[in-house]
């Protein structure tokens, strides 16, 4: 179940049929879009509140939910990916869509870094399969929210 959070980006809405080559401002402006921003900030700061908040807590839902919340922000990310992608595919001579690419990369690898260190307290602190089952379910409802 938790692995459907990789297969959703891949997913075509449009029903298989050919796009035309996106533009990266397009992709900017929806990543950057006030409302983008602003559930991207709220979702973070909620995830560092809960942390800070229920530090050493013996309740495996409140350990994962930091790291869950951040696997939300990188989801939306990922969800960037083969949109940015397919339009190489489509024209690849356009040298923005070469550095959006990587660009992307190294921000879903900075959130996600961001994530470890909870959720290895998490794992310290509880036991593994409970924490790993519960990550796994937390981060596929933020995905889903993402996605939505």
């Amino acid at each position: 179940l938790a692995l459907v959070v990789w297969v959703l980006p891949c997913l075509d809405p449009g029903g298989g049929s050919v796009h035309e080559a996106m533009q990266v401002e397009v992709l900017l402006e929806t990543l950057l879009a006030p409302g983008s921003c602003a559930y991207v900030v709220s979702l973070l700061l909620v995830g560092a509140l809960i942390c800070l908040c229920y530090r050493g807590g013996n309740n495996p839902f409140v350990s994962c939910l930091p790291s869950a919340l951040n696997f939300g922000v990188s989801s939306m990310l990922l969800k960037a990916v083969p949109q940015v992608a397919a339009s190489l595919c489509i024209a690849p001579q356009r040298l923005e869509l070469w550095a959006a690419l990587p660009l992307l990369a190294v921000f879903i690898l900075a959130v996600r870094s961001a994530a470890a260190s909870p959720l290895r307290k998490a794992l310290e602190a509880h036991d593994t399969l409970r924490v790993l089952a519960t990550y796994g379910v937390l981060s596929v409802v933020a995905a889903v929210a993402t996605g939505g």
